[in-house]
């Protein structure tokens, strides 16, 4: 029973810091400026950007999407009463295995997304200078960082979904397929199909 309870705790984390990551990437989004004020010098123009938190918000989403990916691989791989089970076990079930491919790849495209619009935004800030006149003091592209933190919200839901899928395949391996061959109480023969 704390076994369950504190693989619920990580499955509980891992949807906290998801929509946490969600909060903090659709902030970002709307705090940060569409363009700069070009401000013209002999042969350079230099990009006054309004101060905003777009970058800290952008690091923020990204550090709680990783917490969350972390809390819910922990939650999927815990123990089950006492007892580990082979992965080669847990994914000879397709539906899981399908959705924890679709948690890792929406995952994947929330960190890109986030990542990729809070490293352009802080290289935008630090690289005001340009010697092309024309420029109109761009951010970075627009409805990235809230796109990673709704991909982020998505990510959280398909790893509860994930969790839900081991919890009942663990319960599948345990208390119906092999609780009428094994007796998984006895440490001298134990159960040949799960870890220990």
């Amino acid at each position: 029973m704390a076994a369950l309870g504190q693989t619920s705790t990580y499955t509980l984390l891992g949807l906290f810091f998801g929509f946490l990551s969600f909060v903090f990437g659709v902030i970002a989004e709307k705090k940060k400026a569409p363009l700069g004020t070009p401000i013209l010098g002999k042969d350079l123009v230099i990009c006054n950007y309004p101060k905003d938190q777009t970058v800290l918000l952008g690091a923020f989403s990204i550090v709680m999407l990783l917490i969350c990916v972390a809390s819910s691989h922990i939650a999927v791989f815990s123990r089950y009463k006492g007892n580990a089970v082979k992965s080669y076990l847990l994914f000879k079930c397709t539906k899981l295995k399908v959705f924890f491919t679709i948690a890792w790849v929406v995952s994947a495209v929330a960190l890109a997304l986030t990542l990729w619009a809070t490293v352009s935004q802080s290289s935008i800030l630090r690289n005001n200078i340009h010697h092309d006149m024309a420029t109109q003091c761009p951010t970075a592209k627009t409805g990235l960082i809230g796109g990673g933190g709704f991909m982020s919200l998505n990510a959280a839901l398909m790893w509860y979904i994930v969790h839900m899928l081991s919890q009942n395949r663990k319960v599948d391996l345990f208390d119906e397929e092999f609780e009428n061959h094994y007796d998984i109480s006895l440490g001298s023969m134990g159960n040949p199909y799960l870890g220990h």
